[in-house]
């Protein structure tokens, strides 16, 4: 029926009291919205009741009783279709609260009646006041940078005490006045995940979700959803452990059962809750977990992602999403929580070094930028760490080392910035106490470090490198050896640089090989030393180099692996020789030329050095499967014969052996072979090997060349080296006295306890022995080298009867072999003498000592 409309004058106040009575009664079943619907209009009929107020009051009994959502909602949609109205009466309520505190029961009537879609957000979004949200996050976040600024501020003045600035007044709590924060919490207490989204994507970034109720509100949801999958997969079942019920909701989102479905309805409520995960611990575990049970189910890892195009794929990418959005920014919240980022850390581990150096780099330059509170935190924790590292001593590692543990757990980036440039050793020993995460981050720093382009790499008279780049040269080195640190992505920065034909950052890898590997870049030689390196590989170790680095067995291997699991050894080895000329003509045309000379010796002294590491560590099948032919390597990449042959030495030697112990092993009167069928046995090895890489060298030169030196000469002279023509005996001899000395000074060593002593002593018997039987191999295999020599000898100079001719054969002898290669090392120099002195008194036809030496 149609009401006239009545002044308030002709309204009875007992229509309302039985409303109000019929409204509250106990609802039992056989109450429909209907009967209720006939009595709610017979009231109005008979007591002219304002239809408006009648509405008020339905609303208001709702909030007395929103637990009765079954009765009231069909009951709202039956007496008023028309959502604006019911949106206007709701509306006046809020303004009438606006300044006093709006109750929870309207937030949660407001909310139910959202879910059910009886009012649509847009009707009731600008009813509940925001008392200006924009303005307010837009201030806290310039107070939060206000804050850093002002802690970074160094008072020159002693005297002047540090003045106390005025107390604020403490305005009222900006979340409990906001209606549309209370709202957005009802909304996702009564499970509608879709509006809260909305009203939280209206607001600004961040500014919603940062309040600690609408985040925990949040949180349960979430609790409640993933719980099926959680259980399923992740739970133990030796834990005892309460499941999380359902949402009582039946318009809540479903709880999910599988990985697919947790991407759909799970996923993107973390990823809106963002760095507000550190609210709940538990969760921040739970979704860990989750992340760690789909990779390992989709069996991936660092070296093997997933097929591409995949279901797996998806969920690959999201969980990266997740980390970036939500678990590292949760981290920076949680102090000292060592055990997060450890757990965080088995799923990160699962991700290649790009994407984990992805997610460090957002994770340090732009998650701090996000929220006040990071802002501040990140302020606070970096006046903490540079206290810290000006605190750091030789006396005072472990407490420091335990402080600095502590900041880094949660935020490890930043702090980093600051310790390069102090005391390197002791700083080293000081990260002792760093998770695995840290530990990676580190990683990335020290790569993010070396890429600043706004650092000048130069000193201001631009002749050496500047202090900065040696240093962190330096810290690299032994932070690497130290610790377990994968090198994947600092080996792939300097063989990115070296493709720019950029050498100046062999200075790292220098460094590093040199901690890892023990092996020195030699720069400067005493005549002992290089004597030492005519030797075996015991001799040198133990005199060839200044230091005497131990224990570098691990962290050689560690290089090993990472080089090979990049492909990266050979790769450095060619980009490194193809970049020796390069520095002169292209790198460094305007440089000072102090400069240019100093990087092409670090270029060429990392070249040998890096050789020299790779021909140690990998066993010769490996180096000989990895490294290119030498026709490859001098025909296809352009390498010149000093390096091509520097880098194939050791393939030769061995291949040669391998092919002698066959041909020994074959005859049947093996053991009882005589020395010159040995030799003669160790010539037809050498043939077979050498043959097919001589064939290799004749199209590199024109034929008129071959006229003067054959190939077969050329071939053998790259080839070999000081360790085949000359035994160091004095230098054998020099190294077991001093060993003899050492032990017997251990011996009568009164400071020592006796077991020490006895272990030392034995540790250099050992050495003198393995000395003597390297002394006894290097004297067989120079015997045997000389022999070849001496059969080779007269194939190497064709005659040609001209006076002339023995010049062109000079010329040819030094252009091809002795200039290249007396310029490459110091003991490639004396290799060059040894050789013309051993040509001289093999007494070889058509060569003539006295025109090389003038």
């Amino acid at each position: 029926y149609k009401q006239r409309r009545f002044n308030l004058f002709r309204e009875e106040s007992e229509g309302y009291a039985k409303l109000i009575t019929e409204l509250n009664k106990e609802i039992s079943d056989t109450t429909t919205v209907q009967s209720m619907l006939e009595i709610i209009k017979s009231l109005i009929g008979c007591f002219n009741s304002d239809p408006n107020r009648v509405l008020d009051i339905i609303l208001e009994s709702f909030e007395t009783r929103p637990d009765q959502d079954r009765l009231f909602v069909p009951l709202l949609q039956a007496y008023m279709p028309d959502g604006q109205i019911i949106c206007e009466v709701l509306g006046y309520k809020y303004s009438h609260y606006a300044d006093v505190g709006t109750p929870a029961s309207l937030y949660k009537v407001t909310a139910i009646l959202l879910q059910n879609s009886v009012i649509s957000l847009d009707e009731i979004y600008s009813w509940p006041s925001d008392k200006t949200i924009i303005a307010d996050w837009e201030t806290e976040m310039t107070n939060a940078k206000e804050f850093v600024r002002k802690l970074n501020i160094v008072s020159t003045n002693k005297d002047k005490e540090p003045e106390n600035e005025p107390e604020k007044d403490v305005p009222q709590d900006k979340y409990s006045n906001n209606q549309k924060f209370g709202l957005c919490e009802a909304l996702l207490r009564v499970g509608d995940w879709i509006t809260a989204q909305q009203l939280i994507k209206k607001l600004p970034e961040q500014s919603t979700i940062v309040h600690e109720p609408i985040a925990r509100a949040l949180c349960n949801l979430i609790h409640s959803i993933i719980e099926p999958v959680y259980g399923a997969k992740c739970a133990k079942g030796y834990i005892r452990r309460k499941p999380t019920p359902g949402h009582p909701s039946r318009l809540a989102p479903p709880q999910v059962t599988t990985f697919q479905k947790l991407r759909v309805h799970a996923f993107p409520m973390f990823i809106a809750l963002g760095p507000s995960l550190h609210y709940d611990p538990v969760l921040l575990y739970k979704l860990v977990r989750l992340m760690k049970a789909i990779l390992q189910d989709a069996n991936v890892d660092a070296s093997q992602p997933p097929a591409s195009g995949s279901d797996t794929e998806l969920l690959y990418h999201d969980i990266l999403s997740l980390l970036d959005a939500a678990v590292l920014p949760a981290l920076s919240y949680l102090d000292c929580n060592c055990c997060v980022a450890e757990e965080i850390w088995t799923v990160v581990k699962f991700f290649p070094y790009q994407y984990r150096f992805s997610l460090y780099g957002r994770w340090k330059n732009e998650t701090y930028l996000t929220q006040p509170r990071l802002i501040q935190k990140r302020g606070a924790a970096q006046k903490q760490i540079k206290a810290l590292m000006k605190r750091v001593s030789k006396e005072n590692i472990k407490p420091v080392g335990r402080l600095i543990g502590k900041l880094s757990h949660c935020s490890p980036g930043f702090l980093f910035d600051y310790i390069y440039d102090n005391l390197i050793g002791p700083v080293v020993d000081s990260l002792k106490y760093l998770t695995s995460l840290s530990y990676d981050v580190l990683g990335y720093c020290l790569v993010e470090a070396l890429a600043q382009a706004d650092r000048d790499r130069f000193k201001h008279d631009g002749t050496s490198l500047s202090m900065w780049l040696q240093s962190l040269a330096s810290f690299c080195g032994a932070i690497y050896k130290k610790y377990n640190i994968e090198l994947s992505g600092l080996l792939q920065y300097v063989a990115n640089q070296l493709k720019a034909h950029k050498s100046l950052d062999l200075l790292i890898l220098k460094e590093v090989v040199q901690k890892m590997a023990g092996i020195e870049a030699a720069e400067e030689m005493t005549n002992d030393q290089l004597s030492a390196m005519c030797g075996g590989e015991q001799l040198r170790g133990e005199a060839g180099y200044f230091s005497q680095v131990r224990n570098t067995k691990k962290s050689s291997q560690r290089l090993k692996e990472a080089l090979a699991s990049n492909d990266l050894s050979v790769a450095l080895c060619l980009l490194m020789a193809q970049q020796k000329h390069c520095v002169i003509y292209r790198e460094t045309a305007h440089s000072h030329l102090k400069l240019v000379g100093k990087l092409y010796d670090q270029c060429q002294d990392t070249l040998v050095q890096f050789g020299t590491f790779l021909g140690s560590t990998y066993t010769v099948e490996e180096y000989m499967e990895r490294l290119p032919s030498i026709h490859s390597m001098l025909q296809e990449y352009h390498i010149h014969s000093d390096v091509a042959f520097f880098l194939a030495r050791p393939m030769f030697s061995h291949q040669i052996n391998q092919k002698y112990d066959q041909l020994r092993k074959a005859d049947p009167n093996s053991k009882k072979l005589t020395t010159s069928q040995k030799l003669s046995k160790y010539l037809e090895a050498t043939a077979s090997v050498m043959v097919p890489i001589v064939e290799s060298v004749r199209p590199l030169h024109p034929p008129k060349v071959w006229e003067d030196v054959s190939p077969q000469f050329l071939v053998t002279f790259w080839s070999l080296s000081m360790y085949d023509l000359q035994v160091p005996a004095e230098s054998y001899l020099k190294e077991i006295a001093k060993l003899k000395q050492m032990s017997s000074q251990v011996m009568e060593s009164k400071e020592m306890n006796a077991s020490k002593g006895k272990k030392e002593q034995e540790r250099y018997l050992a050495l003198i022995d393995k000395l003597q039987d390297e002394r006894k191999k290097q004297q067989e295999h120079v015997d045997k080298i000389l022999h070849r020599l001496s059969q080779e000898k007269d194939s190497w100079f064709l005659s040609r009867s001209v006076k002339t001719a023995k010049n062109e054969t000079i010329t040819q002898f030094l252009q091809l072999c002795l200039f290249p290669r007396c310029t490459f090392t110091a003991l490639d120099a004396i290799f060059c003498a040894k050789f013309v002195h051993t040509i001289h008194s093999l007494k070889t036809a058509n060569f003539s000592t006295l025109l090389c030496y003038d």
